[in-house]
């Protein structure tokens, strides 16, 4: 039966076929949305309240949340899916043709970045003041969780996600997948190949994405004053938002990432979003004592915290922000090498770590240079397993190991695995990076 909020979408001749995506012989397009039978060179992205495209504007935004027909596309999905085994949807065709268009000039100058989190009040009353059903992104107004920082302009996407925003705001790196939203067209940008559990939310965030790993910082944003967003993980939904500051000039960019300041913690994993962490620092200001102590309990479990040492209600304080901390963090992943994107983190239990072989299996066929690696956790039979990388990063990709600039970058003469962007830092590294070249030499 047709939904009638949705019915006026699908209004065309029956059988006529989209002129700028190309369909399998045996679809009608039945079930396909309107919005892939126009013209992407003349197409309108849709926009929310605030003016902004999402998604790639293919849907119409209504109080934050993406309005289309899931049962229609569902349906259509199981329908086509054989016909379109070995061949591009028209969906992710149309979207192909919208990719093309997105065009930006790369820039070798410094980005002062504010990224902060919605919808995280900095008084948590906020959150029982306001009607959630009817709840619109940004009514809680200034947001609790917010860090500054410099970068280059030239910083490869993957790469500031993986070793510069999850160090800088403390998630978790290679944990989950995640997406850049342009703005001002809704463009997205997404990881390549990524074998995370939440990329079977992928079409509730937008139809497909270009790689992250063949674009920069400057093709999201070319002005000061530019917004654009980043939601990590697919599941839970983490949103943020990150605004340009200012881009500095050319003489006065060194191409390194610096922390400039922050305020709060970061939410902890696997805790249901943005929303749902408002309502824990809720219970953690004004609960019992009993609804308080769950709180702390669960965060204490969660993958960015565990290993952190242990947590209080007395001790831990939502509004503080550790710079050097942080800073350790960064230094660690510059340091690093980039994630593997087809074997992110994931925990297996109730069954012995020896019962699982290293070779390929869990996370499909290893690539060259990976490994699966095992940590055992906490409880008894469980363990997190990840596919690492131990090749260098590729060129386009890759980061000063002491810095983070990616600019005039050379690898190191010894283990060849890491990349610095001149003698003077490869010098000033090398304590810290002694061991782990010899080591690698004498493998």
């Amino acid at each position: 039966m047709e939904d009638p909020e949705f019915a006026h979408r699908y209004v065309r001749p029956r059988n006529s076929r989209p002129a700028f995506v190309r369909f399998h012989p045996n679809d009608t397009g039945d079930g396909l949305d309107d919005v892939y039978f126009k013209d992407p060179r003349t197409f309108v992205p849709e926009r929310n309240q605030f003016g902004e495209a999402i998604g790639w504007g293919i849907y119409p935004y209504v109080h934050g949340f993406q309005t289309c027909d899931a049962m229609r596309s569902m349906q259509r999905t199981m329908r086509t899916q054989f016909w379109y085994h070995d061949l591009v949807k028209p969906e992710i065709q149309f979207k192909a043709s919208l990719d093309k268009l997105k065009l930006g000039d790369l820039k070798e100058r410094d980005y002062i970045l504010r990224i902060t989190m919605p919808d995280i009040p900095v008084r948590p009353q906020l959150y029982a003041q306001h009607n959630i059903d009817t709840y619109v992104a940004g009514d809680f107004g200034e947001s609790l969780i917010y860090r500054r920082f410099k970068v280059s302009g030239g910083t490869n996407l993957d790469t500031l996600q993986d070793k510069i925003i999850q160090p800088i705001m403390g998630w978790e790196r290679n944990a989950h997948a995640f997406v850049f939203t342009d703005l001002s067209d809704g463009a997205c940008y997404g990881p390549r190949d990524s074998g995370a559990i939440d990329m079977m939310h992928v079409d509730k965030t937008c139809q497909e994405y270009i790689p992250t790993d063949e674009y920069k910082l400057a093709h999201l944003a070319q002005t000061e004053g530019t917004e654009f967003l980043y939601l990590y993980d697919f599941g839970d939904r983490w949103w943020h938002r990150i605004q340009v500051e200012k881009i500095l000039p050319k003489n006065e960019s060194d191409g390194s990432v610096t922390i400039l300041e922050g305020r709060g913690q970061c939410p902890a994993e696997d805790c249901h979003g943005n929303l749902s962490y408002a309502k824990m620092l809720y219970k953690l200001a004004e609960g019992t004592g009993r609804q308080r102590h769950e709180v702390i309990s669960e965060i204490q479990r969660a993958l960015n915290y565990s290993s952190k040492g242990r947590i209080s209600v007395a001790t831990w304080d939502p509004k503080k922000f550790d710079i050097e901390a942080a800073r350790g963090e960064l230094a660690a992943a510059l340091a690093s090498l980039a994630s593997a994107r087809t074997g992110p983190k994931s925990f297996t239990t109730a069954i012995h770590p020896s019962a699982i072989d290293t070779a390929p299996g869990m996370f499909g066929p290893l690539k060259r240079g990976q490994e699966v690696v095992h940590k055992s956790g906490e409880d008894v039979g469980s363990f997190m397993s990840e596919t690492v990388n131990h090749r260098r990063d590729r060129l386009k990709a890759a980061l000063c190991a002491l810095c983070g600039s990616p600019n005039n970058l050379k690898a190191c003469s010894g283990c060849r695995k890491i990349f610095y962007c001149g003698s003077e830092h490869q010098k000033q590294d090398w304590p810290t990076h002694k061991p782990e070249c010899r080591a690698s030499r004498n493998k």
